[in-house]
């Protein structure tokens, strides 16, 4: 895609300064600062899946294997410098 911009004066030269700074024509530097700052075409899309999968394992945890996970939430509440524990909506609210 061509994409013609009509840039302020000042933009253009602090455009031109970045471009040269890394050792590059302006336009693919421009390019390369709109790939950076533009949003994924698919936002969250893989960290959505991982919340699923874990949703989904949670599921087949067996009793020891979820006491251990408490154990663990609890131990990492216990060690915050935080008065704030992280995780009492996962524990039922004891983090003891």
């Amino acid at each position: 895609m061509t994409l013609k911009l009509s840039l302020p004066p000042d933009l253009e030269t602090r455009l031109k300064a970045a471009a040269s700074r890394n050792g590059q024509p302006a336009d693919q530097y421009a390019v390369k600062l709109l790939d950076q700052h533009l949003p994924p075409a698919e936002p969250n899309r893989a960290a959505a899946q991982m919340l699923l999968n874990w949703a989904v394992e949670a599921e087949a945890l067996t009793d020891a294997e979820s006491a251990e996970n408490e154990q663990i939430l609890r131990a990492i509440d216990a060690d915050r410098l935080s008065d704030r524990k992280l995780f009492t909506h996962l524990l039922g609210g004891k983090n003891r």
